[in-house]
C-alpha cells in the first residue's frame, strides 16, 4: 500500500462512524459530485533520492455549481499560497496540477540551498503534503464539506480537517447560529463537556484540565462543525484544546439528543 493510500484509508476510517451515508456519494440531492486526484513525489534536488516532497489531492467538486466550488476552495483547506492567481474553473485537474506546481516551487526555493550547505540530514527536508476531501449529506438539501489535511515536514506530522456546510440551493454557507436556537451556547458547551468527560474519564471540569483538555482557555464550541442528516459531529484541531499527542478530538451527538437545542423544521 502507498503512503498516498495509506493516508486516504486512515481518513475514511477516522470518520465511518458518521452514519450510514457516504462521504463518497457521486451525488447528493440530485447534485452530481465529482472526485479530482492528482499525486506525485519529487526530488529536492535533480539526481538525489532524498531528500524529496511528496504530494496528493484529492478534492470534490459540484460540476453544476461553480460559485459552491470557489467557496470550497476558500475554505483553508489549501494554503493560500499554493492556489494559482488564475486559473480554468472548469479545468478542475488544471487547477490541481496549477497548486502541485506552486507547491514544488515552494518547497525547492526554501530548502535547496539549505540541504546543498549541509547533506547529513538529508531527512530533514523530507515533505509531504496530502489533502483528500469527503461529502455528507445534511437535512433539506444541505451538504456537509469535510476536508483532511496532512503536512509532514521531517519527523513532524500535522493532520488538521476543515469543515464547511452548505446549502445546495443558494450555495451559502450554514452554521451553527442557522440551525440552533438563539442562546443556544451555554446549554451545547455543558453537553460538550459532559462528552469529554465520559470520554477521558473525568468528573468535572478540574478533572478534565488535569487530563490536559481544555488547560489554557474555558470550554468553547469549536469552528468545524459537521451538521449531518442523523449526527452534529464536533472536531477539535490537534493542539487546539489537548496537547499534540491527543490528534483531533470529535463529540459526536445525535440529532435527538440535542433535539432541545434545534429550531424546529
Amino acid at each position: 500500500m502507498t503512503k498516498a493510500l495509506a493516508f486516504v484509508v486512515i481518513a475514511v476510517f477516522m470518520f465511518a462512524s458518521c452514519g450510514r451515508e457516504d462521504g463518497n456519494s457521486s451525488r447528493i440531492y440530485g447534485r452530481e459530485v465529482d472526485s479530482v486526484v492528482v499525486d506525485t513525489v519529487v526530488p529536492l534536488v535533480s539526481g538525489e533520492k532524498h531528500p524529496n516532497c511528496e504530494l496528493h489531492l484529492s478534492l470534490r467538486f459540484f460540476p453544476s455549481l461553480p460559485e459552491l466550488n470557489d467557496s470550497i476552495l476558500s475554505m483553508g483547506m489549501i494554503q493560500p499560497e499554493y492556489l494559482p492567481g488564475a486559473y480554468n474553473k472548469a479545468d478542475k485537474k488544471q487547477l490541481l496540477n496549477a497548486i502541485l506546481k506552486k507547491c514544488i516551487s515552494s518547497y525547492r526555493q526554501q530548502f535547496t540551498p539549505i540541504f546543498l550547505m549541509d547533506k547529513t540530514n538529508a531527512n530533514e527536508y523530507n515533505y509531504s503534503y496530502k489533502v483528500y476531501t469527503e461529502t455528507w449529506p445534511g437535512i433539506d438539501s444541505t451538504v456537509c464539506y469535510l476536508a483532511h489535511t496532512l503536512i509532514k515536514e521531517g519527523d513532524h506530522q500535522q493532520l488538521q480537517s476543515f469543515v464547511k456546510n452548505f446549502d445546495l440551493r443558494t450555495c451559502s454557507t450554514i452554521t451553527a447560529d442557522d440551525i440552533f436556537v438563539p442562546g443556544y451556547e451555554s446549554a451545547l458547551i455543558r453537553l460538550i463537556e459532559k462528552k469529554l468527560m465520559k470520554t477521558f474519564k473525568a468528573n468535572n471540569e478540574n478533572e478534565l484540565k488535569e487530563k490536559k483538555i481544555f488547560v489554557n482557555c474555558d470550554p468553547y464550541i469549536p469552528d468545524n462543525v459537521m451538521l449531518l442528516k442523523h449526527k452534529i459531529i464536533f472536531i477539535y484541531g490537534q493542539d487546539e484544546i489537548a496537547s499534540h499527542d491527543y490528534g483531533e478530538i470529535k463529540i459526536e451527538f445525535s440529532r435527538k439528543e440535542l433535539k432541545d437545542l434545534l429550531k424546529k423544521r
